[in-house]
């Protein structure tokens, strides 16, 4: 609905269309454990997190191209004059646009392709991830923890596992 809206165009709603995209794709980053904790990604690291999700990368992108090529006013009467085929060039230009599609292989490229302009280097891509883990843990997706708070986790469960022992032995003297 919000694509064939009147009310609002893609860059108003660009930022929160990505956000979610990425926390998604977080749990299948996660389920590959190509990195042993997201929460310490390294620059070398990136290659590898983005085969991992390759192919869905490619998807957004070319849904996002599929949007631009035949969202726009009077498609619907254009594709209609012409019995439902885009024109010549229109495909043309969308091959092109697939061939560019396949060969994106990496971050940088994505970025660059999918315009988000504050991601210009690997520390910025990093960072953008780890955001994107943040959100992915707050809607649900995943419970991934960074090892100070998997440490906390770890202590405090085993202080109560012990409060409860020590509280158990009282009660239930042999």
């Amino acid at each position: 609905q919000i694509a064939l809206s009147k009310k609002y165009q893609f860059q108003d709603i660009k930022k929160y269309v990505y956000e979610e995209y990425f926390a998604r794709q977080i749990y299948w980053i996660e389920r590959k454990n190509v990195v042993r904790n997201l929460f310490d990604i390294r620059s070398r690291d990136l290659p590898a997190i983005f085969d991992t999700a390759k192919v869905s990368n490619h998807l957004l992108v070319f849904n996002l191209s599929m949007a631009e090529t035949f969202i726009y006013p009077g498609a619907k009467e254009c594709l209609d004059q012409a019995y439902g085929y885009p024109p010549d060039a229109v495909v043309e230009e969308f091959q092109q646009r697939l061939k560019t599609i396949k060969a994106i292989d990496q971050y940088s490229q994505l970025m660059k392709v999918i315009e988000m302009k504050n991601i210009q280097s690997s520390d910025d891509t990093i960072d953008f991830l780890i955001e994107s883990i943040q959100i992915s843990n707050a809607q649900g997706y995943t419970r991934i923890r960074s090892p100070s708070e998997e440490r906390k986790r770890r202590y405090h469960s085993s202080t109560y596992d012990d409060d409860y022992s020590r509280y158990s032995y009282k009660r239930y003297k042999y």
